[in-house]
């Protein structure tokens, strides 16, 4: 069985599991109104009602939130805007206080809870992928090397109980 497309877009560069353990952190390029992109995090919705209808994959407004995924919500809430500091989107990691840590062209974009910028690490390399560890070092993946920085959380906990029904 070919899996579930649950949201589309031109380009999508990472994704974690938030917080709530209800909805995945995407990064991701979006088209404006006006024919401009934007480079965003997003948050998209894994709830399901578990039921066997489709009213899982319809938005608030009643329209087709463009998921195929039965259960899935396919609208991206954006978060937040980084375009000022990426050419396109990337790795992106949480930890256990909910800051986010995106993949940028000139290194690590740090926003808090708030979806607010709070600091960049910045990198003589762009990073390829990020990840927070047990011992509270963000670690990061580039073309050639694995760095570490000292952060003050942790990762987020995952639940093991976390099986999605079919």
């Amino acid at each position: 069985e070919l899996p579930d497309i649950i949201y589309q877009t031109t380009s999508i560069g990472g994704m974690a599991l938030a917080k709530s353990w209800a909805d995945i952190l995407v990064t991701a390029e979006t088209a404006n109104a006006d024919g401009s992109k934007s480079i965003v995090v997003g948050s998209l919705s894994i709830q399901d009602d578990e039921d066997d209808d489709d009213d899982d994959a319809i938005d608030g407004n009643g329209h087709d939130g463009g998921a195929t995924a039965k259960g899935i919500g396919g609208t991206l809430k954006v978060l937040l805007d980084f375009s000022s500091h990426a050419a396109k989107p990337g790795a992106v990691a949480i930890d256990s206080n909910s800051n986010i840590f995106l993949a940028v062209d000139q290194g690590v974009l740090i926003a808090n809870a708030n979806n607010q910028v709070i600091g960049m690490l910045a990198l003589p390399i762009i990073p390829a992928s990020l990840t927070v560890g047990e011992d509270n070092f963000l670690y990061i993946g580039t073309s050639d090397s694995l760095l570490r920085i000292k952060i003050r959380q942790g990762p987020l906990v995952t639940p093991t109980n976390l099986i999605v029904k079919r």
